[in-house]
């Protein structure tokens, strides 16, 4: 019950009370025990009062019991065992005791108590442990897939197409006109982004996630989430770190004109010098290319002995792929770099998704590769590119700093044997974008921590993709 409880479950709280309620009784019959009928006095009118807060209709038998409470519980069983002996030492307990009954015979009767809860104890740790796991979402149908394509393609964000990369589970709102794309691992349960959808609903689909999530007695996260929406998600209840930020280039005021632009221009001519050339290839006339592309991608990650990861990074899936533009660049007649150049029906923003190229290509390809497409994107009306987050990227150091702050400062100066986050966010620097920051939110004070740590390995598809480059 105090499991129950603890989650709020309006089972936990009845069945509470019919105990206590039971108690009452029990204690007053059997020789009107004023202090204990007090105290259960006290509980029951402390619960009544309390009933608003528990409203929660998941089973009590769906709650996990985690280690933590089965520790809890054998403590409590050992401890009511030796208060017994504690308490009776002149008792010589013989098996007797445990078929006679008697009224004022204290002993017997605490003997069978805490045998009998024991018993029961370990009978439930048996069945929750051999029973199926509970809490796993479903896996997304084609049917799911088919849904959130056509919500992704009828709103302006780019980066929402990650949704269909098929490594995720979906929650759609009452209307089926918004979801929230997310992954789970251990008690996390992760969404990626702001909900995708209309934003009237973002506010109840948030607490429809978060009260999901509680249901099943887990963690409920969101990763990469925008500054302007933090209002829900403290009104969820959950706690906040920035993650880094994402830059986010202005396409209309870009230009190459300037002394700050020199380099890039120096770039654009020198790949023109090397015969590099890009073309802008639509979704339709992508599946043809896929074996030159995923050559390219292959040998991209055999030079850097890393794997593909997921979740909130794009990966090379022929039918991910297929469904993209892709921004391919030849040297003469011979692909060398490509990059899939994510878009909805809105033609509003851009996004980067997979970024690949051959070791022997030129230096400046990427550059040339970048450009190029700003350009091309520019012409054709779109306002924004999205180049994707920078981790740990612009979080201030000072003297009221939080440690979080502190901790990612060092490990994004120190952590490149790991990952490149400087030189990442250097690179991204070069086509002057606006750096938008990032958040995670998570239930509990330690919650985003964990959170962090399972994103982390839901990302890099294991722990190998942790700890690899």
């Amino acid at each position: 019950m105090a499991r129950g409880l603890l989650h709020r479950l309006n089972g936990a709280w009845w069945m509470t009370i019919a105990l206590a309620a039971l108690g009452l009784v029990l204690v007053l019959a059997s020789g009107v025990a004023v202090v204990e009928a007090t105290l259960i006095g006290f509980v029951i009118a402390v619960l009544i009062l309390a009933r608003g807060q528990f409203q929660r209709r998941t089973s009590l038998l769906n709650e996990p019991l985690s280690a933590k409470w089965l520790v809890a519980v054998g403590t409590v069983v050992a401890i009511s065992a030796g208060l017994l002996i504690f308490a009776h030492e002149d008792v010589q307990f013989t098996r007797d005791m445990w078929w006679q009954l008697a009224f004022d015979a204290q002993a017997p009767r605490g003997l069978r108590a805490v045998i009998g809860g024991a018993v029961i104890a370990m009978a439930l740790t048996v069945w929750r442990l051999l029973r199926p796991p509970v809490g796993q979402p479903a896996p997304a149908t084609h049917s799911d897939l088919q849904s959130a394509a056509r919500i992704v393609r009828n709103q302006e964000r780019a980066n929402a197409n990650l949704a269909l990369l098929g490594d995720k589970h979906f929650l759609f709102s009452g209307s089926g006109a918004s979801f929230m794309m997310y992954a789970k691992r251990g008690r996390s349960w992760i969404a990626l982004f702001d909900p995708v959808g209309p934003r009237v609903e973002w506010r109840e689909l948030i607490g429809s996630f978060v009260e999901m999530v509680h249901s099943f007695g887990g963690r409920a996260a969101f990763y990469q989430i925008t500054p302007e929406n933090l209002p829900l998600y403290l009104d969820a209840g959950l706690s906040v770190l920035k993650l880094g930020e994402e830059a986010r280039v202005d396409l209309a005021s870009f230009d190459l004109h300037g002394s700050a632009r020199a380099e890039l221009r120096y770039a654009l001519r020198r790949g023109q010098r090397d015969g590099l050339m890009l073309e802008l290839v639509p979704p339709d006339t992508v599946v043809p290319l896929l074996p030159e592309l995923e050559k390219i991608s292959n040998a991209w990650l055999s030079a850097r002995d890393t794997r593909e990861k997921g979740f909130s990074v794009a990966r090379f899936e022929p039918d991910f792929v297929a469904e993209q533009q892709a921004a391919v660049l030849y040297q003469g007649t011979k692909p060398v770099a490509f990059a899939t150049v994510m878009t909805t029906a809105q033609s509003k923003e851009a996004a980067l998704g997979l970024m690949r190229h051959l070791p022997e290509a030129p230096r400046y390809a990427m550059e040339f590769l970048f450009l190029q497409l700003i350009l091309r994107l520019k012409e054709r009306g779109y306002c924004t590119l999205d180049l994707g987050m920078s981790p740990l990227s612009g979080l201030d150091v000072h003297p009221l700093s939080s440690r979080w702050n502190r901790l990612a400062h060092w490990f994004e100066r120190n952590g490149a044997p790991l990952y490149n986050f400087r030189g990442l966010r250097i690179f991204k620097s070069k086509f002057s974008p606006t750096w938008e920051p990032r958040y995670l939110a998570a239930s509990g004070m330690l919650g985003p921590y964990f959170a962090l740590a399972d994103t982390a390995i839901i990302v890099g598809r294991g722990l190998r993709g942790v700890f690899g480059r």
